[in-house]
C-alpha cells in the first residue's frame, strides 16, 4: 500500500491515490506520476494530505485534485538546496515546449518549501523561463506567515521571466497568511488574474503584504495585455495590487532603455483591505530615468 503519500483516507482507492487516467496508471506520491507520465497526460490526485519535498513539472500535464477542501499538499517547509542548481518552490514549473501548457487546479498548498539561495524564498508554486501557458486555478495557497509577522519573501505563486506566448492564467485561488501572495517578474506572454481571493496578508518589516505583484525591469518592456479583474481583497493592512514599471535605467551603448508595463486593465476588483489598493511604483533612482519606466495604457475602473 501507499504509506508514504497520503497522511488522509483515500477512500475506496487501493491501488494507489495518483492516478494518470490517460495511462490508467497508479501511484504513490504525485512526483512518481509526473516523472513517469507522457506530455499531454492528465493525473488526477485524490482527496487526501500529501507530504512533498518538491515536485518538478517538465512537460504538458494537468495535475487535477480532488478539490482545494480536501486534496493537501504540504511542503512541509522543505529547505531545497540551491547550490545544485535546484529551483525554488514546492512545484517547480520548467516547461521549455512552448506548445505544451500546464495546468494544477484543485489543491491546497502548505508549509511552503525554503529556497536557500540567500533571500529565503517562501514558496509554494515557482516557474522560471518558462515557455508554456501555466493555468492554476481553484487553488488556495497559505503561506509560512503566522502572527502577523511574516518572512521576507514568502510567496504564494513566484515566476519568474516567463518567456514566448505562454499566458499566464490564475483563476479563482484563495490566497492568506503570506507577505506577497502572487509576483510576477517580466510577466511579458501576458497575464490574466481573475477570481482570486486574496485575505489575511501579514507584514515583513519594512515592507507592507502586496497581495498581487506585477514587474518590469532590466530594460526589458511588457507589451502583452495584463488583465486585473474580479478579485477581493481583505482583513490586511498593505498594498492590494502593486504595478512596479523598472528600477533604474539600463545604459546600453549610451542609450537608456525603457521599462514599462503596457496594456493593462484592472476592473471589478472589491479592494476592502487598508492601506493601498492600487499602487503604480517605479523606483528609479532619478527623475530622467523615472521617466524612462512605469506603467502606461492602463484602464482602472
Amino acid at each position: 500500500g501507499c504509506t508514504n503519500t497520503a497522511t488522509a483516507s483515500v477512500g475506496v482507492i487501493i491501488t494507489g491515490p495518483v492516478h494518470d487516467i490517460t495511462q490508467n496508471t497508479y501511484f504513490c506520491t504525485i512526483q512518481a506520476a509526473v516523472i513517469a507520465a507522457t506530455s499531454g497526460d492528465e493525473i488526477d490526485v485524490a482527496a487526501g494530505t500529501y507530504n512533498v519535498t518538491q515536485i518538478i513539472i517538465d512537460k504538458k500535464l494537468t495535475i487535477q485534485g480532488a478539490g482545494a477542501s480536501s486534496t493537501t499538499i504540504d511542503g512541509g517547509n522543505f529547505e531545497i538546496v540551491s547550490a545544485g542548481g535546484s529551483e525554488p518552490g514546492t512545484i517547480f514549473i520548467n516547461q521549455t515546449d512552448a506548445s505544451s501548457p500546464v495546468v494544477i487546479d484543485g489543491f491546497k498548498f502548505i508549509n511552503p518549501s525554503i529556497w536557500d539561495d540567500g533571500g529565503g524564498e517562501i514558496v509554494s508554486v515557482a516557474s522560471a523561463g518558462n515557455l508554456a501557458p501555466i493555468t492554476i486555478s481553484n487553488c488556495h495557497f497559505i503561506g509560512a506567515s503566522v502572527d502577523n509577522i511574516s518572512s521576507l519573501f514568502d510567496n504564494g505563486i513566484w515566476i519568474y521571466w516567463p518567456q514566448g506566448d505562454g499566458v499566464i492564467n490564475i483563476t479563482n485561488n484563495e490566497f492568506e497568511h503570506s507577505w506577497q501572495s502572487i509576483l510576477i517578474e517580466l510577466p511579458n506572454p501576458g497575464v490574466s488574474i481573475t477570481g482570486n481571493n486574496f485575505h489575511d496578508l501579514f507584514t515583513s518589516v519594512p515592507n507592507p503584504p502586496q497581495a498581487l505583484s506585477l514587474w518590469a525591469y532590466g530594460g526589458l518592456d511588457v507589451t502583452n495585455p495584463i488583465e486585473i479583474g474580479n478579485n477581493t481583497f481583505s482583513n490586511f493592512n498593505g498594498w492590494s495590487i502593486v504595478l512596479r514599471g523598472g528600477g533604474a535605467a539600463i545604459v546600453d551603448a549610451g542609450t537608456e532603455n525603457a521599462q514599462f508595463l503596457n496594456d493593462v486593465t484592472i476592473e471589478n476588483n472589491n479592494i476592502t483591505a487598508d492601506g493601498a489598493g492600487i499602487v503604480l511604483r517605479n523606483p528609479a533612482a532619478t527623475l530622467v530615468d523615472a521617466a524612462l519606466d512605469g506603467v502606461v495604457g492602463a484602464t482602472i475602473s
